[in-house]
């Protein structure tokens, strides 16, 4: 969710910076949680001081950015004001740690409905996949572009330093020292199944490496990266899963580890899309696994 949620943003800069003769300005918001909204943990929490079961935490050590429904639509209505376009507007939330604000509640609300709140439990019961103990309002590569407006911060893009790419002749040149009985060279577009389909005939062992690997290029190509580093990986594994191929080994990098880039949080979304076709992959008898370089 998290790194849907940043193509999100990635991609609204994208359109914003990329318009041409359109006089739409496209910015983001990024709320922490909003207390008593749809989704919000309060509710929860009262339903179960309510049963007198046990009240779950998944790690005591850990923290949130909250603020209230009237100051998430404060801050979406200032961002209309102030929006000119690429921006990402952040409000200034108090970080709160969950146990905290548990303890709070049970003793605030437990006596409202004739419980003592001492009888009322906290049971730990550990993070949930993918949940972060800290979360961050801002990423560490987003702090050359922040500013201060009264009660937010304003993320400008970030700059772009070209669109410098390796040629593919060097993976041509890089494979001369394979005898060339071994090789058979197809060029194709990862994004046609079709292809990819053919390119995977007879094959034992599939090395994935195919990528937008720029950083730059995918801040501002968002969709294209997506396109090539998600949906072009899972035409491949799906390809292996037609032709009964022995293994997929995706190239994955240490930028998937809390991405902070686009090209960051494909990478991840790549490893976990093969992770997941791994486990529901039924009667296919491919095994696909992943490989993160620096």
């Amino acid at each position: 969710m998290g790194a849907t949620k940043m193509l999100g943003e990635r991609l609204c800069i994208s359109r914003a910076l990329t318009k041409g003769h359109h006089l739409t300005k496209i910015s983001c918001v990024r709320f922490g949680n909003v207390l008593g909204s749809r989704g919000s943990i309060i509710p929860l929490i009262k339903q179960q001081i309510e049963s007198g079961n046990s009240i779950t935490l998944t790690d005591e050590k850990m923290m949130r950015f909250f603020l209230s429904i009237s100051q998430a639509v404060e801050l979406v209505l200032k961002a209309a004001v102030l929006a000119q376009g690429g921006e990402i507007f952040v409000l200034k939330m108090p970080v709160v740690r969950i146990k905290d604000l548990l303890e709070v509640i049970i003793e605030e609300y437990a006596p409202k409905i004739g419980k003592d709140p001492s009888s009322i439990k906290i049971e730990t019961i550990g993070p949930r996949l993918g949940e972060k103990i800290h979360e961050k309002l801002i990423s560490s590569i987003e702090f050359s572009t922040v500013y201060e407006i009264e009660d937010m911060y304003c993320v400008y893009p970030l700059g772009y330093f070209g669109d410098k790419t390796t040629s593919s002749n060097n993976v041509i040149e890089g494979t001369k020292i394979v005898s060339e009985k071994t090789l058979r060279y197809l060029l194709g577009d990862i994004r046609n199944y079709d292809r990819i389909k053919r390119a995977v005939e007879d094959v034992d062992i599939i090395f994935n490496a195919a990528a937008i690997k720029h950083v730059p290029i995918s801040e501002y190509n968002p969709m294209e990266a997506v396109n090539v580093n998600i949906h072009g990986l899972d035409n491949v594994i799906k390809a292996a899963f037609e032709y009964n191929v022995e293994k997929v080994i995706h190239i994955s990098t240490d930028k998937a580890v809390t991405p902070t880039t686009v090209m960051g949080a494909t990478k991840m979304l790549g490893e976990r899309l093969c992770i997941s076709r791994a486990l529901t992959k039924g009667h296919h008898l491919t095994k696909i696994s992943c490989v993160r370089f620096g």
